[in-house]
């Protein structure tokens, strides 16, 4: 748990593939990427929607979901030629909201898969999109074995007046 200074709020802004794909109505396969978990409600929550409303439920936290206006394709294929040239290019690609109350927020959960063993651009452009000078930066991440990767050097990069926190992730 993390505590923030007096009167001060936590926020989880997380990017999660599942929450970003188009329209799924054709397949008829489980297209998320991570493990899903279904709890006895019937809902299904990949990996980073449940670290998130773990945290939430510790520490009180506001829950932000970063999403791209210009959906992935569900096809894993095609989505990670996207998500490969978006990396190569180092776009920042278009999100559908922002944060209106950032400054109410001294510390940023932010949750991002590991792509390739960097952050996917939709991360990168919601610290691109927001100051976070002042405030400390908890990264929470999923992987398949290159735990961080390059991840927390680009968040440095990106918020290079916060304070980059010890996070965790999950393989």
């Amino acid at each position: 748990q993390t505590e923030t200074t007096e009167g001060g709020k936590a926020l989880v802004a997380y990017f999660a593939y599942n929450e970003n794909m188009g329209d799924t109505s054709g397949m008829s396969v489980d297209a998320i990427s991570s493990a899903s978990l279904s709890n006895d409600a019937g809902n299904e929550s990949g990996n980073l929607q449940v670290m998130a409303q773990v945290i939430q439920e510790q520490t009180g936290a506001d829950i932000f979901q970063i999403l791209v206006s210009e959906p992935y394709d569900p096809e894993y294929e095609v989505m990670r030629e996207r998500a490969y040239e978006e990396l190569d290019n180092s776009t920042f690609p278009e999100l559908q909201a922002t944060v209106d109350n950032l400054d109410d927020y001294d510390v940023i959960y932010i949750g991002t898969p590991v792509w390739s063993g960097s952050m996917p651009r939709p991360v990168a452009s919601f610290l691109n999109e927001n100051d976070l000078s002042g405030k400390t930066i908890v990264p929470i991440g999923i992987h398949l074995g290159s735990g961080f990767g390059s991840i927390l050097r680009e968040m440095e990069e990106l918020a290079p007046n916060a304070v980059i926190a010890d996070g965790f992730t999950i393989n």
